[in-house]
């Protein structure tokens, strides 16, 4: 192959390799989009809500926050011990290369 063909040809590959992180870059967004509105939902308007609206309305937010409470709280109870036993088999894995347990 000449040098000028391989230039060419790594040049296509170059500009291939950039549309395509573009689209990768494109894709994520979009994605982190569609989470984000499903997990926020959508903001109800409520300037003409009477007193029970309002109190139904407060009490679906109020259910909505415990429940993300309780998985927030539920993950950061799994990373906590996660970490916990990562810590522990390093220890036991400092101590055994060591030779501290004979």
């Amino acid at each position: 192959m000449t040098p000028a063909r391989k230039k060419k040809l790594r040049n296509l590959i170059r500009t291939l390799a950039a549309e395509e992180l573009k689209k990768e870059q494109a894709r994520k967004a979009e994605e982190r989009k569609r989470i984000l509105a499903e997990r926020t939902g959508t903001k109800k308007n409520v300037e003409g809500l009477n007193e029970a609206e309002l109190q139904h309305y407060c009490k679906d937010l109020f259910t909505r926050i415990m429940k993300l409470e309780g998985e927030k709280y539920d993950l950061e109870y799994q990373t906590a011990r996660k970490d916990f036993e990562v810590g522990i088999y390093d220890l036991f894995s400092c101590l055994n290369s060591n030779g501290l347990n004979k």
